[in-house]
C-alpha cells in the first residue's frame, strides 16, 4: 500500500515525463513506463537482498554463539 509522499513523487515523477514524453508514440511511451517500473523494482530487490544478507549473518553469528556457548560448558 503506498502513502501518500509516494503518490505526491509518482504524479510529479509522471509530470516531468509528461513534459518531455510530447513527441513520443504511445510504444515508446510503454517501453519508457515499462523501464520506469523494472527500475523501481530492482531498486527493491537490492534492498531486500541487502536485508536478507543481514538476517543470514545474524542467524549464523548466533549460531556460532550457541555451539561456543555449549562447549563452553
Amino acid at each position: 500500500m503506498k502513502t501518500r509522499k509516494e503518490y505526491q513523487k509518482e504524479i510529479k515523477k509522471r509530470q516531468q515525463n509528461a513534459e518531455g514524453d510530447k513527441g513520443l508514440s504511445n510504444k515508446e511511451l510503454e517501453n519508457r513506463i515499462d523501464t520506469d517500473k523494472l527500475k523501481e523494482q530492482e531498486k527493491k530487490v537490492r534492498r531486500l537482498k541487502k536485508k536478507l544478507n543481514i538476517a543470514i549473518l545474524s542467524v549464523s553469528a548466533l549460531i556460532i554463539l550457541t555451539i561456543l556457548v555449549l562447549i563452553y560448558l
